[in-house]
Protein backbone atom coordinates (compact mmCIF):
# COMPACT_ATOMS: atom_id res chain seq x y z
CA UNK A 1 0.00 0.00 0.00
CA UNK A 2 2.79 2.85 -1.10
CA UNK A 3 -0.38 4.91 -2.11
CA UNK A 4 -1.17 5.49 1.41
CA UNK A 5 2.62 6.51 2.18
CA UNK A 6 2.37 8.99 -0.55
CA UNK A 7 -0.39 9.96 1.04
CA UNK A 8 0.55 10.40 4.55
CA UNK A 9 4.17 11.42 3.61
CA UNK A 10 3.53 12.84 0.17
CA UNK A 11 6.32 11.96 -2.71
CA UNK A 12 9.74 12.46 -2.08
CA UNK A 13 11.55 14.76 -4.40
CA UNK A 14 13.88 12.16 -5.90
CA UNK A 15 13.97 8.54 -5.61
CA UNK A 16 12.49 5.44 -6.64
CA UNK A 17 9.02 4.30 -7.00
CA UNK A 18 6.91 0.95 -7.75
CA UNK A 19 6.38 0.12 -11.48
CA UNK A 20 2.85 -0.97 -11.86
CA UNK A 21 2.67 -4.77 -13.35
CA UNK A 22 0.93 -3.82 -15.75
CA UNK A 23 3.15 -0.96 -17.68
CA UNK A 24 6.75 -1.31 -18.33
CA UNK A 25 9.66 0.21 -16.51
CA UNK A 26 10.77 3.30 -17.86
CA UNK A 27 14.19 4.24 -16.41
CA UNK A 28 15.74 7.78 -17.46
CA UNK A 29 18.84 8.66 -15.46
CA UNK A 30 18.60 11.64 -13.21
CA UNK A 31 20.74 14.86 -14.20
CA UNK A 32 20.72 16.61 -10.80
CA UNK A 33 20.80 15.88 -7.76
CA UNK A 34 18.41 16.64 -4.98
CA UNK A 35 21.05 19.44 -3.61
CA UNK A 36 21.20 20.74 -7.07
CA UNK A 37 17.38 20.97 -7.12
CA UNK A 38 17.17 22.68 -3.74
CA UNK A 39 20.06 25.26 -4.72
CA UNK A 40 18.19 26.28 -8.29
CA UNK A 41 14.53 26.02 -6.38
CA UNK A 42 14.70 29.85 -5.95
CA UNK A 43 15.04 31.01 -9.58
CA UNK A 44 12.98 27.76 -11.20
CA UNK A 45 10.03 29.06 -8.88
CA UNK A 46 11.04 32.96 -10.01
CA UNK A 47 10.89 31.48 -13.57
CA UNK A 48 7.71 29.68 -13.38
CA UNK A 49 5.95 32.62 -11.47
CA UNK A 50 7.53 34.93 -14.19
CA UNK A 51 6.34 33.50 -17.27
CA UNK A 52 4.17 34.80 -19.80
CA UNK A 53 0.87 32.78 -20.79
CA UNK A 54 0.13 32.56 -24.52
CA UNK A 55 -3.04 31.16 -24.22
CA UNK A 56 -6.87 33.22 -25.07
CA UNK A 57 -8.88 34.26 -23.01
CA UNK A 58 -11.33 32.60 -23.52
CA UNK A 59 -9.30 29.02 -23.18
CA UNK A 60 -7.77 30.28 -19.60
CA UNK A 61 -11.21 31.56 -18.30
CA UNK A 62 -12.69 28.14 -19.60
CA UNK A 63 -9.38 26.60 -17.91
CA UNK A 64 -10.07 28.95 -14.50
CA UNK A 65 -13.78 28.30 -14.35
CA UNK A 66 -13.52 24.42 -14.58
CA UNK A 67 -10.42 25.13 -12.00
CA UNK A 68 -12.79 27.03 -9.40
CA UNK A 69 -15.65 24.12 -9.52
CA UNK A 70 -12.71 21.68 -8.31
CA UNK A 71 -11.78 24.02 -5.69
CA UNK A 72 -15.29 24.62 -4.64
CA UNK A 73 -16.41 21.00 -4.65
CA UNK A 74 -13.27 20.65 -1.84
CA UNK A 75 -10.74 18.33 -4.52
CA UNK A 76 -8.22 21.73 -5.12
CA UNK A 77 -6.77 24.10 -2.54
CA UNK A 78 -6.49 27.98 -3.65
CA UNK A 79 -6.42 30.17 -5.89
CA UNK A 80 -2.95 31.67 -4.03
CA UNK A 81 -2.83 35.11 -5.71
CA UNK A 82 0.86 35.69 -4.05
CA UNK A 83 3.93 33.73 -3.32
CA UNK A 84 3.17 34.70 0.58
CA UNK A 85 0.28 32.48 0.02
CA UNK A 86 1.78 29.39 -1.43
CA UNK A 87 4.45 29.49 1.36
CA UNK A 88 1.79 29.20 4.11
CA UNK A 89 -0.14 26.70 2.13
CA UNK A 90 2.86 24.19 2.12
CA UNK A 91 4.07 25.45 5.35
CA UNK A 92 0.62 24.16 6.66
CA UNK A 93 1.08 20.72 5.07
CA UNK A 94 4.68 20.42 6.49
CA UNK A 95 2.64 20.75 9.92
CA UNK A 96 0.78 17.91 8.96
CA UNK A 97 -2.47 19.67 7.10
CA UNK A 98 -1.82 17.58 3.72
CA UNK A 99 -4.32 18.67 1.22
CA UNK A 100 -5.53 14.98 0.31
CA UNK A 101 -6.49 14.20 3.79
CA UNK A 102 -8.37 17.94 3.87
CA UNK A 103 -10.12 16.27 0.98
CA UNK A 104 -11.16 13.38 2.68
CA UNK A 105 -12.57 15.00 5.77
CA UNK A 106 -14.57 17.76 3.86
CA UNK A 107 -16.85 14.59 2.09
Amino acid sequence: MSVCDLVVREPPLVGQHDTPKCYPEKVKLATLTESDLRKSAKWRRAAIVHRQCGQEDEHVAHLMEATMDEVNLGFLDGPFHTEKEISQFFWARQLGCHSSVRVGARG
